[in-house]
């Protein structure tokens, strides 16, 4: 019987270094529990820059299945990376060898993670490059790092070499070289815009690893997409698919996800994910759209909405005009440029909101936000007036920029009726001019991160303002936070007379 395929990703590792991507540590671990959800087997990390962070928050999650790797460039300064990664407390270690590494000390490497009791794997940086040029020491390489004890090498055509014709063949030959009990990987650079074709002929020639980064982030043209090489290694192979039928479906919004957090607009026309992938008749598209998590398209229909707010419509007891009426209502805020994906709990209140299950804590009446600098110091004041029943509390605050200062001062304005919003910190936001706007007037999208010590969520917000658009994210992260520690309104039942101590 063949061996299973696993998937590695290393959308942390390699897709970190697009010139246009850059990701906080939180973010990352967000994207590595989607990853675990989904079904990857291996997730590969770049220890250098904010990998400390990255671990600090990281233990504060458990992955269910998926096993973290420490990516520790080998060769010059080689030990010393080696020592931070086995301190990070990761489930194994790549050792990844741009040239051709001295065969003592990768078995002394080698020797040192495994009886650490670590998982020792060797990456060949340019393995094919380096086959197409001498393939009797090519196969030696392999043959090397299988003694020294690797149970793992990875090969990968860094350069974009060989065609996957080409590539089949040398996976095949590796795979003779390295015996029985070594798995051997293939990733490939989409520089040829080969790479998701050349890791599935590396597969169907013996390799048993598919490498590659969700949406294919990467340097340069980026790497073979994660995406589409578990979609077509699991709907072309259901005899024993990478992805069970369940997985499948975390697809479509895994990519989204990912894509989101990463500021990117999706692509469209993504095979599989994108929202041309599944427009028009569906006796057209090569499968059901739902296997992967997407939805089909007609080409008349402007909103976007997914089966997904159907059944969520159907959950809460909503059908008929009512059910449509609030799916009518989403797809309104999604043509505005609204996107839930890393907004989760922006979505959960616009729901509530529109279905008339959520309460009013409070009522955002005004704010004003002045930003200026003066002998080189800058200053940004806000100013805001929040209404709760009939009592209005207006307060400032300063802050390191517009939105740091309005949450302060939110916070401020809140705190005498809900004394637990004082736990509230903004930790993150990203903004996005969305497309098909004009210059410096086009509409913005705020994505905020926030958190109360506990827990972690992301708001929305979308208008022409840029502040705007994060107070609307800002006000959304107040109202989770009195929703989820389940806060009655304080006007419940009545008008304040006065607003409660503030303690």
């Amino acid at each position: 019987m063949a061996p299973r395929i696993s998937l590695l990703d290393t959308t942390l590792a390699d897709g970190i270094r697009a010139d246009d991507i850059a990701l906080a540590p939180i973010d990352q671990v967000r994207i590595a529990l989607r990853l675990d959800a989904l079904g990857v087997d291996f997730v590969e990390i770049d220890p250098g820059g904010g990998a400390a962070r990255f671990m600090r928050e990281a233990r504060r999650v458990a992955l269910r299945t998926a096993r973290l790797l420490a990516r520790v460039p080998f060769g010059k300064g080689g030990r010393a990376a080696l020592g931070r990664a086995l301190r990070f407390g990761v489930a194994g270690v790549v050792l990844h060898c741009a040239d051709l590494p001295d065969t003592s000390e990768l078995v002394q490497a080698i020797e040192r993670i495994r009886r650490e009791g670590f998982l020792a794997l060797v990456r060949y940086g340019d393995w094919f490059a380096w086959w197409q040029r001498d393939r009797e020491r090519a196969h030696a390489t392999v043959h090397a790092a299988a003694e020294a004890g690797a149970r793992h090498v990875l090969l990968r055509d860094g350069s974009a070499v060989l065609l996957p014709r080409q590539l089949g063949e040398a996976v095949a030959a590796a795979r003779k070289a390295a015996g029985r009990g070594v798995a051997i990987g293939v990733g490939c650079s989409n520089d040829a815009g080969l790479g998701l074709a050349s890791v599935i002929e590396g597969v169907v020639r013996g390799a048993s690893i598919a490498e590659g980064t969700i949406n294919g982030y990467g340097p340069r043209c980026g790497m073979a997409d994660l995406v589409q090489i578990a979609a077509n290694l699991s709907l072309k192979r259901p005899e024993r698919p990478v992805l069970d039928r369940d997985r499948l479906r975390l697809l479509a919004p895994t990519a989204r996800f990912v894509a989101e957090l990463a500021n990117h607009v999706p692509d469209r026309r993504a095979p599989f994910v994108g929202d041309a992938a599944f427009l028009g008749d569906a006796r057209e598209l090569p499968l059901d759209p739902r296997v992967v998590g997407s939805r089909r398209r007609r080409p008349i229909e402007n909103g976007r909405g997914h089966s997904l707010l159907a059944r969520i419509a159907r959950a809460r007891g909503l059908r008929g005009a009512e059910a449509r009426r609030l799916l009518g209502e989403l797809r309104a805020l999604e043509a505005r440029g609204f996107r839930f994906e890393g907004a989760e709990a922006s979505f959960e209140l616009a729901l509530r909101r529109l279905s008339g299950h959520l309460p009013s804590w409070f009522e955002l009446a005004s704010y004003r936000c002045v930003s200026e600098r003066a002998e080189g110091a800058r200053r940004v004041e806000a100013t805001c007036e929040v209404r709760v029943g009939g009592w209005s509390e207006r307060t400032s605050a300063t802050g390191d920029g517009p939105l740091h200062a309005l949450q302060a001062a939110l916070r401020l304005a809140l705190a005498p009726f809900y004394p637990g919003v004082r736990e509230l910190q903004l930790l993150d936001y990203k903004v996005r001019h969305i497309p098909g706007t004009k210059g410096a007037a086009a509409v913005a999208r705020v994505l905020a991160e926030s958190g109360d010590g506990r827990e972690r969520w992301g708001t929305s917000g979308v208008s022409d303002d840029l502040v705007d658009a994060g107070v609307v994210a800002l006000v959304d992260a107040f109202a989770w936070k009195l929703h989820k520690d389940g806060v009655r309104p304080a006007a419940q039942g009545g008008l304040l007379a006065a607003p409660p101590s503030a303690g």
